[in-house]
């Protein structure tokens, strides 16, 4: 009988043994789990530092390609290729800053869309835990 109890109460211990090690794993991954979202945050806002110095360039650009389409008067045939020329480079680095903005943009969206999933396996795992402590105490306070 004496052993009985005693084997009853070792596969109990090991229960709660094993919880514990389930809930020092959950610990970890929520440790884990905040140094990526942190990681990811700054890394948002290093992207949105860079899509606000790239759409202040733009600005720019769009200001003097709008300076130089509001110009009129008559030019030497060279002075007018020169000025074509600058347009049709302003222009280009016009294109390029937009497409530069869009990918910023982009990169954005998905870094939002990876936050906000971590956030979502961060909770679920907060919620483990939680579960895991009511079900160590509860197996420890039937002892």
């Amino acid at each position: 009988m004496r052993s009985g109890k005693n084997t009853k109460s070792a596969r109990e211990s090991a229960g709660i043994l094993t919880l514990n090690r389930l809930l020092t794993i959950r610990a970890r991954r929520e440790q884990s789990l905040r140094r990526s979202i942190a990681e990811h945050c700054n890394e948002q806002l290093e992207l949105e530092a860079r899509i606000e110095r790239s759409r202040t360039e733009r600005q720019k650009l769009c200001q003097q390609l709008r300076e130089l389409n509001q110009w009129c008067g008559l030019l030497a045939p060279r002075e007018f290729s020169e000025q074509k020329n600058q347009l049709h480079l302003i222009y280009q680095q016009e294109r390029s800053q937009q497409a530069q903005l869009t990918q910023y943009l982009e990169e954005n969206k998905q870094l939002a869309i990876k936050v906000e999933a971590l956030r979502t396996l961060l909770q679920r795992n907060l919620l483990e835990q939680e579960k895991l402590r009511i079900l160590i105490k509860d197996e420890s306070s039937r002892y």
